[in-house]
């Protein structure tokens, strides 16, 4: 945690609860659940801020989601960069990422089994 004045890159101010995924070296899974914010709440643009605004998924189940292999791997694929360091998705990639929503039930399950 650092204060918004030391970050000297590009920011987003974090509005509500959300996931923020790393566009750089996704191998690396820096995926972070945010579940409560306050108004000085802010990210580096190396991140994109994720937001759940249906009831067709649950946040916390979205998270393991995006931490899975089957997911990462897919990002791997659409990766470009300088050097094999410095790799970064395309944001488009993930975002156009079609996911079918299993019913509120399972999900919750799947995020109990992972919270264990």
């Amino acid at each position: 945690i650092q204060y918004g004045a030391n970050i000297l890159s590009s920011k987003f101010k974090l509005t509500r609860p959300c996931i923020l995924f790393n566009k750089l070296n996704v191998r690396f899974k820096r995926i972070w659940n945010i579940l409560a914010t306050n108004n000085n709440d802010i990210c580096s643009s190396e991140f994109l801020p994720l937001y759940v605004y249906n009831d067709l998924f649950l946040q916390n189940y979205m998270y393991y989601l995006l931490l899975s292999d089957e997911v990462n791997n897919k990002l791997i694929l659409d990766v470009n960069g300088t050097s094999s360091s410095h790799q970064r998705i395309d944001p488009n990639t993930l975002l156009n990422m079609e996911i079918q929503p299993k019913d509120i039930a399972e999900q919750q399950h799947i995020v109990n089994t992972n919270t264990k």
